[in-house]
């Protein structure tokens, strides 16, 4: 007869799958969190950098009228 509880070794197979799932998860955002903040700091340069040339621009131009 059963008593209806998950046998020992069952709960240890799902605790290993579910910890396993949780430490590729994090590993996972380890990993691409500094990556997306990398990318987007050099999108934030190239925004400065784009801002400064126009400001350049508008000099010159202001400097020929």
């Amino acid at each position: 007869m059963t008593s209806g509880l998950p046998s020992p070794r069952s709960t240890w197979v799902r605790f290993t799958v579910v910890a396993a799932v949780v430490l590729a998860l994090a590993l996972a955002a380890t990993v691409a969190l500094p990556w997306e903040l990398a990318r987007l700091q050099g999108r934030a340069a190239v925004a400065e950098r784009l801002d400064r040339e126009r400001e350049v621009v508008a000099v010159r131009a202001a400097a020929l009228l």
